[in-house]
């Protein structure tokens, strides 16, 4: 009997589970949510953009975690990139073209 709880019990610690069962949450214990985003001011982005020589187009927030934003680059070419909604740093590459 010992070696039958002792192997699911062991199980579980290596799981980081309670004992006998996973930990829930309750309604007096709800799941914690992430974090809001604190969000760059659209004004600090863009003027990050036009010292680099952009001119903002459109810019919006996307998925509550970033600005998409749609710009010209000094020869008038369009882009749209992303860029992270706290820090402003781009996200992948930015894509050339009126899509």
């Amino acid at each position: 009997m010992t070696r039958s709880l002792l192997f699911p019990a062991a199980i579980a610690a290596a799981l980081g589970l309670p004992a006998m069962g996973m930990a829930q949450a309750t309604p007096d214990q709800p799941v914690p949510m992430a974090q809001p985003v604190q969000w760059m001011a659209l004004g600090t982005l863009a003027a990050r953009l036009e010292a680099q020589g952009y001119t903002l187009l459109e810019a919006e927030r996307e998925d509550g975690r970033y600005w998409e934003v749609k710009m010209l680059d000094r020869s008038g070419a369009q882009l749209k990139a992303r860029f992270d909604g706290a820090t402003g740093t781009p996200i992948g590459d930015s894509r050339r073209g009126n899509d």
